[in-house]
């Protein structure tokens, strides 16, 4: 196995429970590139919502965000490909979102806009399944997200609804993958992302491999949620976490340590740099 390039998600991915980058896995990264392999961030987040402490390490030159919507190059932070969700579908998904009242956020020009109700909700209640001071730095609150959606329809990344439990998730989900040219999946327990037909980590990935001449063989990738399976199904070597859902340690071909246990550094050190 000779890899030349690692993608690796974010939250329950290379971040910890506490949303921080551990010193081992920051030295992991370092020591990769510092060999010649490229590091690249792969997450459904949407680039001003990027860590500064990722971003940071000193190397990395691409970023894959909002679920293979954008390619960012990061030394000068200008996307280099793009793929927004069709018009047709921004509609379809603002007509169900009001019809059955649900929570949204949607992602335009690499920045989360949410429903300033979920905001606040949030930020007095809490959130189950994300971390608050991640929502409440990285969002931007809108009072009308429907009328902005309807505004920017030509230029949205992402479209997240979110549900208080997973019955009401289940019920709707249906509705939600029934839109046409969508690609839909899931980071967190208790949301439906929506992105353009498209728009997938492992379609972002493919080009960027391409770009860089890489071959499929020489990628390892790295994801604990659905949205990670399209990129660990094309990696050469695609690595579950051990904190990773069911479905998507079903796809990998090897089971890392968790992410509060430095799955990803650990993975790297064996696998990549031979170290161990």
């Amino acid at each position: 196995m000779n890899i030349k390039l690692i993608a690796m998600d974010l939250d329950g991915t290379l971040m910890n429970s506490s949303n921080c980058l551990s010193e081992y896995n920051r030295q992991a990264l370092q020591d990769a590139l510092a060999c010649g392999i490229s590091i690249v961030v792969a997450s459904g987040r949407a680039f001003t919502s990027l860590p500064k402490v990722v971003l940071g390490i000193k190397g990395m030159q691409y970023a894959i965000t909002s679920n293979g919507a954008h390619i960012t190059d990061l030394r000068t932070n200008q996307f280099i490909y793009s793929s927004y969700i069709a018009p047709e579908a921004v509609d379809a998904a603002i007509e169900l979102a009001e019809r059955e009242k649900l929570m949204l956020e949607a992602f335009c020009d690499g920045q989360p806009y949410i429903q300033r109700n979920l905001y606040e909700d949030i930020r007095i209640n809490g959130s189950v399944y994300r971390n608050k001071e991640y929502v409440l730095t990285t969002r931007k609150p809108m009072d009308d997200l429907a009328g902005f959606m309807r505004e920017r329809r030509n230029t949205l990344e992402n479209i997240n609804f979110f549900f208080y439990d997973t019955d009401r998730l289940e019920k709707v989900r249906p509705m939600i993958e029934a839109i046409p040219n969508t690609h839909v999946t899931s980071s967190v327990k208790n949301n439906v992302e929506m992105g353009s037909a498209h728009s997938t980590k492992a379609e972002a990935l493919i080009i960027l491999a391409k770009k860089l001449g890489l071959p499929r063989d020489g990628i390892m990738s790295f994801g604990d949620a659905p949205n990670d399976i399209p990129m660990i199904q094309y990696a050469g070597f695609g690595v579950a976490m051990g904190n990773a859902w069911d479905e998507v340690k079903a796809e990998a071909d090897y089971i890392a340590e968790t992410n509060d246990e430095n799955g990803v550094g650990r993975t790297i050190r064996k696998y990549a740099l031979k170290e161990m």
